[in-house]
């Protein structure tokens, strides 16, 4: 009785066996056409990249961190500057971040009037004046927005004031080095221009001086000098020096003043 039986469970085995085989064996080599069918088509994805890699000669692959460029955050403009305040976020943070936002664009400015000295002379040929509102064209472009309050003005003729929320970030003045009498002056002049609340100003200082190196020096020595300079406050070395300044009308209020010299090595006519 138990020989019949298992006879019978393995003639049972044998025919579901003879049923599914074929099936399993076809369902396997689907299987195996389709995975050779992807891995086909991601080989020729591949190879197109790396051809297309070839042809360029742009690099898919992480440089060495000697190479690589830092890349730096867009500067917090007028827009921007609004949409954050209206949100809450302290306004005091945000005038620091819009500050040093606009003291990179000066420098990036000054940067391009020594890179570009015919572009340069051409406009020192107008003077001061004209090269303010080259500036003032290039801070706007990212300091807009009348219709939230927020404005250029300028007063004189090199004065340049950044208002933001109903109150003034920052103020620069531009000016052509003429000696250390001059430099003085100017200081005495955003001593006693800032007003209330006022934190930093900028005192961008145009010089045809051949021996730049040494203006820089008497520059330097000139400010630190000055009766208003309580001290120097550290910068990294690719950064504009920064002093503290005391308020001619207020002397309980300290500014931060940027000095930023500018080298225009004008083309000879």
């Amino acid at each position: 009785m138990l020989a019949e039986l298992l006879t019978a469970c393995d003639q049972l085995v044998k025919e579901i066996i003879a049923v599914y085989a074929p099936i399993a064996e076809q369902q396997r080599e689907d299987s195996l056409a389709k995975l050779r069918s992807e891995l086909t088509r991601r080989v020729e994805v591949v190879q197109t990249v790396n051809r297309v890699h070839e042809q360029l000669g742009i690099s898919l692959s992480p440089a060495p961190a000697e190479q690589q460029v830092p890349l730096t955050p867009k500067a917090l403009g007028a827009e921007a500057f609004h949409r954050r305040s209206a949100a809450g976020e302290p306004l005091p943070a945000l005038v620091r971040e819009a500050r040093e936002g606009v003291i990179s664009t000066i420098a990036s400015f000054a940067t391009a009037l020594e890179s570009l000295p015919e572009t340069a002379g051409h406009l020192a040929e107008f003077g001061e004046e004209q090269l303010r509102d080259v500036l003032l064209f290039v801070l706007n472009a990212n300091w807009r927005g009348q219709a939230a309050g927020e404005v250029f003005t300028n007063r004189g003729k090199t004065d340049i004031s950044i208002f933001a929320a109903d109150r003034r970030l920052f103020t620069a003045e531009l000016k052509w080095w003429h000696g250390a009498k001059q430099l003085t002056a100017a200081i005495d002049q955003l001593a006693g221009y800032t007003i209330a609340r006022d934190t930093a100003a900028c005192l961008i200082m145009l010089s045809k001086a051949k021996n730049f190196t040494q203006m820089q020096y008497t520059a330097e020595t000139t400010i630190a000098a000055h009766p208003h300079i309580t001290g120097r406050i550290p910068t990294p070395d690719d950064k504009p020096a920064r002093v503290q300044l005391r308020s001619s009308v207020d002397e309980g209020r300290m500014i931060e003043l940027v000095f930023l010299p500018v080298c225009l090595t004008l083309p000879t006519t």
